[in-house]
């Protein structure tokens, strides 16, 4: 009897110190309670399965500065971040990685560039190296609990939602919330998917739960999520436009422009939609935009990130 006292003891002063302290707790956080909610109405999770999940949560005070830091990233140029993403250490481990994987990325894309999947992987990952070292649950749970006007997310109701559907992955035993681990605002896995697209769209190679850390698993989840979104097989991203002078001239003080019969070729096989130039390697380059874009747009929908995604692909193509 003296033990069960003790320990029930023990039990309410953590409880009572993660109500009065920093901690981030459901039972003080209106947020995390819309998570819950959102959980059971959507997912039919029950209530005090996502209170057992969103209490005595340690906070991450990295937090609001990263958030604030990825509003601060906005530029003029809206792909001014190609640079970053397209060098020539990313353009060389992705060859080795696809070579290394070829006949795995052969064998499963089927409908959408094997390319392309790995050149989302390698910006996502560093194709595979590096998937994030944070509790995605806590991870979510303090962009989301970080609900003050100045510092929260941009995306403050998604993230909400998103908090919900992990916890209900972990309800139907498709994640594992105790050692599952991601980027510091959810992101799973080679492929990065947010809790949402895990639950509508990973699929796994042999019919078992689907496993984002497996590359076969997210080769397929990849492939699934594009073509859902209007992914165009055969079509590429972009395409390179030969410099001349014209075409500086066309895009003289412009980023992109929109393609008309007089700027853009109609002999091609894929009618390109707009031009766009962007710095890569200290050298201006210009690019064709087909309506592939906006399957990856789906995916993330940075400007850079697109165009980056479909350079990759390029040179990984050229260079098989």
């Amino acid at each position: 009897m003296i033990l069960i006292l003790a320990f029930m003891l023990f039990n309410f002063s953590i409880a009572n110190e993660c109500l009065t302290s920093d901690y981030i707790d459901i039972r003080t956080n209106r947020s995390l309670y819309q998570s819950a909610l959102y959980a059971q109405k959507k997912y039919s999770v029950p209530m005090k399965y996502s209170y057992e999940k969103l209490q005595c949560i340690e906070p991450n005070k990295t937090v609001p500065s990263k958030i604030t830091a990825q509003k601060d990233k906005k530029s003029p140029n809206p792909f001014a971040g190609v640079q970053r993403f397209v060098t020539q250490d990313r353009i060389d481990k992705q060859k080795i990685f696809y070579s290394k994987h070829i006949k795995t990325f052969h064998s499963l894309a089927k409908k959408v560039d094997p390319h392309v999947i790995s050149s989302i992987i390698c910006i996502e990952t560093l194709c595979g190296d590096y998937t994030g070292k944070y509790s995605t649950i806590k991870a979510l749970a303090n962009v989301v609990a970080n609900d003050h006007p100045d510092t929260r997310h941009r995306l403050h109701g998604y993230m909400t939602n998103e908090l919900g559907t992990l916890i209900a992955l972990d309800y139907y035993g498709i994640v594992d919330t105790e050692t599952l681990k991601g980027s510091w605002d959810g992101g799973i896995g080679l492929a990065q998917f947010m809790p949402s697209s895990y639950m509508k769209y990973a699929i796994s190679n042999n019919q078992d739960t689907p496993n984002l850390f497996k590359l076969e698993d997210a080769i397929l989840s990849i492939e699934n999520y594009l073509i859902q979104h209007g992914w165009r097989t055969g079509q590429p991203i972009v395409t390179q436009v030969p410099s001349t002078p014209h075409i500086h001239q066309l895009m003289n003080q412009k980023y992109e422009l929109k393609c008309t019969p007089v700027i853009c070729p109609s002999d091609t096989l894929h009618t390109p939609n707009k031009i766009i130039k962007a710095e890569l390697n200290n050298e201006t380059t210009y690019w064709y935009v087909f309506d592939n874009q906006s399957a990856i747009k789906a995916y993330n929908p940075r400007p850079n990130y697109i165009l980056s995604t479909g350079i990759l692909a390029n040179l990984s193509e050229a260079e098989k």
